[in-house]
């Protein structure tokens, strides 16, 4: 006979609550039922006592056809399970050893379809002497529940020969305290003086130590304690950004010359599934949520999510209004708990008559929301019991809402793992047959060490905060064939400290991460210096223009000559370590000078710091976009620290692709056509205004390179169609199977002759910038290392924008002076060194580059026409 499976009640019974706790729940319902007419609402939880466990069963065996949501789910984990924990297991690179995983289910109920999930991981899970390393804590609210299916997965020994069972009968606020405060890390361990006590259906028990307040923190990618460089300077030690500026997602950049793993670590695996997260209040309140989950930056904890998609109307209906009534009866059981817990015992079953009461179900199609509400077929007064007695009164037809399903597009579930800090790593979805979007999908999850979320997501509901003013994501409302307006603040005002400490986390990621202290000297590629220069190089350009805007001394040691010759042995160029001591006081130095800003003047900068910060910090973006794409040649890549490795990576081709045709064709791209029209290029920015510009710049305005400014006006000639046409990788060679999805990149001298063979041409840079703008910009697009490499792209179809996969889009507009173009003062080569009828305008962005700089529509980057190395690619113009 298997081992029955500890449960353990959390918060632990030791603890007296200052309050009894049904006493509050009794209080809180009579408050929320005398709020004024259809402002009444209940907790949703109320609707899962075993009487509701027992009809939500009903629900999923009865219905099956109406109530997709759990067979969607279900036939996902059937057939893809061994995908899911592959993807799963995989962990971040650089992750070290691990000591075992612990697998955590909020909300398990009825286990019957983790079980399919749990059987994969369990062939998926190593045992030790017999004893398995992953541990399977089921969290619900409801302690016999547990018991009952944890007692029989016990049985199955295709389960609990990789995987040992526990369960935590408690809410999610008290499963993740419970995470958050240790428990998993301290689950075992017996603590002769107390703690959380854990007892088996059988009387067996356990004492489990709580004693540690949070769970051991991964080492690689935070600040390293042992630096192999001194962390004084003649400006004295080096302040940490945790010291002087509060940060969010605990980025933290490296003081030293690598990033450590830590061998030991226990990863967390949570599982979020049935749409669970679709009865939040809000989606505001879904992201906080998600925000608040124990899963580590830069760590391989990850999260598997199931949402509901937004499907048809009736379809939606029918899932919660079923022909049979089994949907009605799970509900209105719900007013029975009610009830018992206002009068205090089962002769509250009785206190909501059957024949004055209904059930309501409303969806909302535009916001994608399902609402389930409590009818009052007559006007009634109910008195509770006690001393007084309370009257509760309601109206005729009055609503009391018990329960919202939001429903989740591509496009919102895309806006929701920004707004929480989530890194997307793969999708597992239930198609519908008569459409190409998922009725249904699973999200496999991870938290990032850095994240440069789109600064827009179009087609996708907003994210704020029920009572904030901050908004986690901005709502896109363009469709296509207009214009997507971005937020000028988001594309170009001045960095803040948390933007500076994101990319420094990738400047760090990328050169002390992915390039070996041995590869310093090597020069990857042609027409590039040796890895060495960069490091010190950026730093550099840093501190010369701050100090020249400041008019201060530059950092120790002032070595600086323009277009210096480099040196021509390895001994004669400066060590790594003391290159890495002076990016460290540079980034001291500006920390210091935002603590100054924000302590002497609010934060506010004159309009010509604002410019420098800007360009300082984007030219550091653009050069980690060309490191990148230089450690594309290398033949060893070393993969970016912290992220998972891709699914192609992870499974074969039989898992991740058809199985008719080992080579699938991408069916012909679409042709758009061409209106004639004009097109606004650029943006009003000269330099020559911070001198007249009185006092502080506001928020609003945008920052431009002497590219970019003034703004102007181009025409599209029209009688046009344009055509997409879209290996290496970090991660090492890609099959061709998956990378021939993938867009082509190539030079423009390359593509130039491609289109010519094909009868047509490169576009305009006005042409070009008409069709981005009116046609691509999805949600899903590809950019701010979103993906450490290309995507399939997404044409515009249906009404929707899409994305081009991840590269640059070159046209065929010569790099030259345009009306009213003026030399920077800043930084006079940056546009007009290549003046030379050699480089062509190249706009968008590719995997690696910032969105405040790929949705800026002004800004313009630039390339050589025989440049073989750069992530650019092209449509085809055909002229009619």
């Amino acid at each position: 006979m298997a081992a029955s499976p500890i449960i353990a009640d959390i918060p632990p019974g030791g603890a007296a609550p200052a309050h009894d706790p049904d006493d509050t729940l009794r209080e809180s319902l009579i408050a929320s039922l005398t709020a004024p007419t259809n402002k009444k609402s209940l907790p949703t939880h109320l609707l899962y006592d075993d009487r509701g466990l027992e009809l939500y069963d009903d629900i999923t065996t009865q219905i099956p056809d109406q109530y997709y949501l759990f067979p969607c789910e279900e036939s996902i984990l059937i057939n893809s399970s061994l995908e899911i924990g592959k993807v799963m297991f995989s962990g971040a690179v650089g992750e070290g050893e691990i000591d075992g995983r612990d697998v955590f289910e909020l909300g398990s109920g009825s286990l019957r379809k983790t079980f399919h999930l749990l059987s994969a991981l369990s062939s998926l899970s190593p045992s030790d002497d017999g004893q398995p390393k992953t541990t399977y804590y089921a969290l619900d609210l409801v302690r016999s529940s547990l018991e009952s299916t944890l007692s029989r997965l016990a049985e199955h020994p295709e389960i609990t020969r990789g995987i040992e069972l526990r369960g935590l009968a408690g809410s999610y606020d008290d499963g993740i305290a419970f995470a958050k405060a240790g428990g998993f890390h301290d689950a075992k361990a017996h603590n002769p003086e107390g703690g959380l006590h854990l007892a088996t259906p059988n009387g067996e028990s356990e004492d489990v130590s709580t004693k540690h307040t949070t769970r051991p923190r991964r080492k690689s990618l935070d600040v390293s304690s042992n630096s192999t460089h001194s962390s004084q300077s003649s400006h004295g030690s080096i302040p940490t950004l945790e010291s002087s500026q509060p940060l969010s997602s605990c980025i933290v950049p490296v003081h030293g010359t690598h990033l450590e793993a830590k061998a030991g670590n226990r990863p967390l695996h949570m599982l979020f599934v049935g749409s669970s997260l679709g009865n939040f209040p809000s989606p505001a309140a879904s992201a906080k949520f998600l925000s608040s989950l124990p899963i580590r930056p830069g760590s391989s904890d990850t999260l598997l999510l199931g949402l509901d998609a937004r499907n048809d109307p009736e379809a939606v209906r029918k899932a919660y209004c079923d022909d049979k009534g089994v949907m009605v009866k799970f509900f209105m059981n719900g007013l029975k708990v009610v009830g018992r817990i206002l009068v205090g015992g089962e002769s509250g079953n009785d206190m909501f008559e059957e024949g004055k009461w209904g059930y309501v179900g409303i969806y909302n199609e535009q916001a994608g929301v399902h609402d389930a509400y409590y009818s009052s077929k007559v006007a009634q007064t109910l008195v509770i019991p006690g001393d007084p007695p309370r009257a509760l009164s309601f109206k005729k037809n009055e609503l009391i809402h018990i329960a919202s399903s939001y429903k989740y597009s591509t496009e919102d579930a895309y806006a929701l793992f920004a707004a929480s800090g989530l890194r997307l790593l793969h999708t597992w979805s239930a198609p519908r047959a008569t459409s190409s979007s998922p009725y249904y999908s699973m999200y496999l999850l991870a938290r990032p060490p850095f994240q440069f979320p789109l600064g827009i997501y179009p087609g996708a509901r907003s994210y704020l905060g029920d009572n904030d003013s901050e908004q986690l994501t901005q709502k896109g409302d363009a469709p296509i064939g207009e214009v997507l307006s971005i937020d000028p603040a988001f594309v170009g005002s001045v960095p803040t400290m948390d933007d500076w400490a994101q990319l420094w986390k990738l400047w760090d990621t990328i050169t002390v991460g992915m390039i070996s202290p041995e590869m310093m000297h090597r020069k990857p590629i042609d027409l590039r210096h040796k890895w060495l220069f960069y490091l010190g190089h950026i730093p550099a350009f840093l501190d010369i223009n701050l100090s020249k805007a400041l008019k201060e001394p530059r950092t120790e040691p002032v070595c600086f000559k323009p277009h210096s010759r480099a040196p021509e042995t390895d001994k004669e160029w400066p060590t790594l370590e003391s290159i890495l001591e002076f990016r460290d006081r540079v980034r001291a130095r500006v920390t210091r000078l935002y603590a100054d800003c924000e302590a002497q003047r609010g934060g506010k900068w004159s309009r010509r710091m604002r410019r420098v910060w800007t360009m300082v910090y984007e030219r550091e973006a653009m050069y980690s976009e060309t490191l990148l794409y230089m450690l594309f040649q290398c033949d060893d890549p070393v993969p970016p620290p912290g992220f998972h490795s891709p699914a192609w990576k992870l499974l074969p081709p039989s898992e991740t692709s058809t199985k008719e045709s080992p080579f699938p064709i991408t069916p012909p791209a679409i042709q758009i056509p061409v209106p004639t029209t004009t097109i606004a290029l650029g943006g009003d920015d000269p330099e020559s205004a911070d001198h007249e510009v009185d006092g502080e710049e506001s928020d609003a305005h945008e920052y431009c390179w002497d590219n970019e400014s003034p703004k102007r006006e181009a025409a599209v000639p029209g009688n046009a169609r344009i055509e997409g046409r879209c290996v290496r990788t970090l991660y090492g060679p890609a099959p061709f199977l998956h990378a021939a999805h993938w867009p082509l990149t190539a030079s423009y001298d390359e593509l130039a002759s491609y289109a010519t063979h094909k009868g047509g041409r490169l576009p305009t840079e006005p042409e070009l910038r008409w069709f981005i703008d009116t046609h691509l910009g999805s949600a899903e697009s590809n950019l701010g290392f979103k993906h450490w490499g290309f995507i399939e792209p997404l044409e515009p179809r249906g009404g929707k924008r899409g994305h081009n996969g991840g590269v640059w889009e070159l046209t065929s507009t010569i790099m030259d002076e345009h009306e009213g173009y003026k030399r920077s003062e800043l930084y006079p080569g940056y546009s007009s060194d290549f003046f030379d009828d050699m480089h062509h305008i190249a706009i968008g962005g590719s995997f690696t580059t910032i969105p405040r700089m790929a949705q800026r529509r002004s800004f313009r980057n630039f390339y050589r026409h025989n440049y073989p190395y750069a992530w650019t690619g092209g449509r085809i113009v055909y002229d009619d």
